[in-house]
C-alpha cells in the first residue's frame, strides 16, 4: 500500500468494525437527499404508464372500500355494532392497512431489485426500503385526505365532536 502524500485520500472508508445506531443514523442523515431522489423516482415510475395517472392512487382505496361497505354493511350489516358510520371505520383501517402491506410486500423485493445499484456504490442499504416508504406516504395522504372528505360529508370527527362552523 501506497503511503506517499501525492495519493488522494478516500473520502468514505467503509469499514469490518460493528456500528452503532448513532453512526448508522448519522449516515442514513448524510444521504437523506438519496432517499428523496429514489423515493421520487419510485413514485414517477408507479404512475407513468398508467392512464388513471395519479387518480389510481386514490380511486384504489375506494373501491376496496365501496366492496367493504357493500358486504360488511349490507350483507353481513356490521353497522349495528358501532357507534358512528361504517364507512369512516372501514377507510381508517384500510388506509392504515394498505400502507402497511404495500411496504411489507416492498420492501424486501426492493433490496433485490437495487442490487446493481447496491453493488456499485456505497450507501447505508436501509436507503432503499425507506425510499418506498416515503414513496408510499404520497399515496396514504391522498388516501387521507379522501378520508377527511368522508368525514365532513358523514359528519362524523374524532371522540364525537361536531364542527358547527362546517355546516354553516
Amino acid at each position: 500500500m501506497d503511503n506517499s502524500p501525492d495519493r488522494p485520500i478516500p473520502s468514505h472508508v467503509v469499514s469490518t468494525d460493528k456500528a452503532t445506531w448513532l453512526s448508522y443514523t448519522k449516515d442514513l442523515w448524510k444521504y437523506r437527499s438519496l432517499i428523496k431522489v429514489l423515493a421520487y423516482r419510485d413514485w414517477k415510475v408507479k404512475y407513468a404508464q398508467t392512464a388513471l395517472g395519479v387518480t389510481w392512487s386514490l380511486l384504489q382505496p375506494l373501491v376496496t372500500l365501496l366492496i367493504f361497505v357493500f358486504f360488511f354493511q349490507q350483507v353481513i350489516d356490521l353497522s349495528k355494532s358501532i357507534s358512528y358510520p361504517y364507512a369512516v371505520f372501514a377507510f381508517s383501517g384500510l388506509i392504515c392497512w394498505q400502507y402497511f402491506s404495500f411496504h411489507v410486500n416492498q420492501g424486501g423485493a426492493s433490496l433485490i431489485h437495487a442490487t446493481e445499484l447496491i453493488k456499485k456504490v456505497y450507501f447505508p442499504k436501509l436507503i432503499v426500503p425507506l425510499s418506498k416508504t416515503l414513496s408510499g406516504l404520497a399515496d396514504m395522504g391522498a388516501a387521507l385526505v379522501a378520508l377527511a372528505v368522508i368525514m365532513i360529508f358523514t359528519r362524523s370527527f374524532p371522540g364525537g365532536a361536531s364542527w358547527p362552523c362546517l355546516w354553516r
